[in-house]
């Protein structure tokens, strides 16, 4: 399925995926793996505009320009302790982020410089986040 070059909308919600290959397509507008079981996101040839991998076991994301034109992450519910460096900026058309339920104990500075973002819910994280 990764490799469908025209590849559009991918739906794989509540199955006992631990890893997707990389996607190839340069069309891809959106992602849904919910409550599945990776401890990374797949990579993309052009990263998709919505992409949702709350319930897995995440522990990190990627920094730097993986995610290009992301448009809405959500990433609750996963176990993330910290954001890599270069990720606020990787979100420049970034107007949903949802990193509830993690391990977060701080997010970047730079969260604040991201003119498109309208909406972020960091709650409930194990430790304050500052």
């Amino acid at each position: 399925v990764c490799a469908l070059p025209k590849l559009q909308d991918l739906c794989l919600d509540a199955n006992q995926i631990e890893a997707l290959p990389p996607f190839l397509s340069q069309h891809l507008r959106m992602l849904t793996a919910p409550g599945n079981c990776m401890r990374r996101p797949p990579q993309f040839a052009v990263p998709p505009e919505r992409l949702e991998l709350h319930g897995n076991l995440l522990q990190e994301l990627p920094g730097g320009e993986a995610w290009g034109k992301l448009r809405s992450l959500k990433a609750m519910g996963n176990r993330l302790q910290s954001l890599p460096r270069g990720f606020a900026q990787s979100l420049q058309a970034i107007e949903y982020l949802n990193l509830a339920d993690n391990r977060l104990t701080s997010l970047p500075e730079e969260l604040a410089s991201l003119r498109y973002l309208e909406s972020v819910n960091v709650q409930r994280a194990s430790e304050r986040v500052s």
